[in-house]
């Protein structure tokens, strides 16, 4: 892109309702993103939009560049997002040891799967002084082999987080890994404020079942308040 002179943002908001833009004016703007090394937050969405691997790789390593990021969120609504790319963004993510916030909404009726799962979870991890985290990932391939173990025990691992939303609302995560989750996210040492979205695709009994995911998550120690819709 040539030289440029760095500029002291602290926040950045873009937002992209076109389908039509192509990826080099994407990949383009991703690539400024860098120029902008004293980011606080970064706030992208993107809607009706498709994005390929060197996309993704350009947004990661935006965000990593900025090492003071505190807050980040994204709406990364693509149409064509599939595991790969899920694990190029994790890269750059996990390289923001200052982040305090990560809100990340991704397309529902992808190609997501159960690795996408594992990517989050072992990014989450690496971020010390994660306070606050929302995942939405509705309508996707989640919990075919099992999400409950890895997620829950990553999300106890953060050992400063405060507030959580999980969304994961007709996926085919079955209800003894719904428990399994909230078994391991109860062991949460500072979370306060928990909200979880499973409406399993078999909604038999569905009283009792979220009648019994209320019951694990309320040994969470310092939880004031708790909402489980399932």
């Amino acid at each position: 892109m040539g030289h440029h002179q760095k500029l002291n943002l602290l926040k950045l908001e873009f937002t992209n309702f076109n389908s039509k833009v192509n990826q080099q004016r994407i990949s383009k703007f991703l690539e400024g993103v860098t120029i902008c090394s004293s980011l606080r937050q970064i706030d992208i969405s993107f809607k009706n939009s498709d994005t390929c691997v060197d996309g993704i790789q350009v947004m990661s390593q935006s965000i990593s560049n900025n090492l003071n990021l505190k807050v980040l969120q994204l709406e990364l609504y693509f149409s064509n997002l599939n595991d790969e790319k899920i694990k190029y963004l994790c890269q750059g993510i996990s390289k923001s040891k200052k982040l305090c916030k990560f809100d990340i909404s991704l397309s529902e009726k992808n190609r997501l799967t159960d690795n996408s799962i594992v990517y989050l979870s072992k990014t989450i991890v690496q971020l010390p002084n994660l306070q606050i985290l929302v995942i939405n990932l509705i309508m996707n391939n989640l919990g075919e082999t099992g999400i409950g173990q890895i997620l829950g025990q990553s999300i106890s691992k953060c050992q400063n987080l405060k507030s959580l939303v999980l969304n994961l609302v007709d996926n085919k995560i079955s209800q003894n890994d719904a428990e399994i989750l909230c078994k391991e996210i109860s062991k949460s040492g500072q979370l306060n404020r928990l909200k979880i979205y499973l409406y399993f695709q078999n909604r038999q009994d569905k009283v009792n079942n979220r009648k019994k995911l209320l019951q694990i998550c309320q040994k969470t120690k310092k939880l004031i308040s708790l909402a489980i819709y399932a």
